[in-house]
């Protein structure tokens, strides 16, 4: 039952993230949306030297979203899904493939130029999903 719950909601929220673009977010809209669509009401920030970061954890789905800032910024030009889940990363990575245009390396584009890039990060075992535009990547010299 869990495991169907959870793929359930990963496919709402696929969904709703491929419909609604992840990156040029207020503060204020992301937490709005993010009530509203999930109910997520406690957000926790970071401060590193070239941005800063609003992030949630859904204990429920072992599921963390980080929306990240440039400073001065007020929208955000990134955003990170990360989970630790096997099923998650199987059910998201699914719909993506369906729904965005492969631009190869793991990497994909929706109709609205966002590209997602997936990556297993084996260090700390975890899946990651990775939502920017061309430009906001360029503050992580990558």
């Amino acid at each position: 039952m869990k495991k169907l719950l959870i793929i359930l909601f990963v496919l709402l929220s696929s969904t709703a993230f491929a419909q609604k673009p992840m990156v040029g977010f207020t503060v204020t809209e992301i937490k709005e949306r993010n009530r509203l669509e999930f109910g997520t009401i406690n957000w926790e920030r970071l401060n590193q030297s070239e941005y800063w970061v609003i992030y949630t954890v859904d204990p429920n789905f072992d599921f963390m979203t980080m929306y990240f800032f440039k400073w001065g910024g007020t929208e955000n030009i990134m955003c990170t899904q990360a989970t630790k889940s096997d099923d998650i990363a199987r059910a998201m990575l699914t719909r993506i493939i369906e729904t965005h245009h492969n631009l190869g390396d793991n990497s994909y584009k929706n109709n609205n130029g966002l590209v997602v890039q997936y990556k297993w990060q084996s260090d700390i075992e975890t899946h990651q999903f990775m939502y920017f535009n061309p430009e906001g990547k360029n503050i992580f010299k990558n």
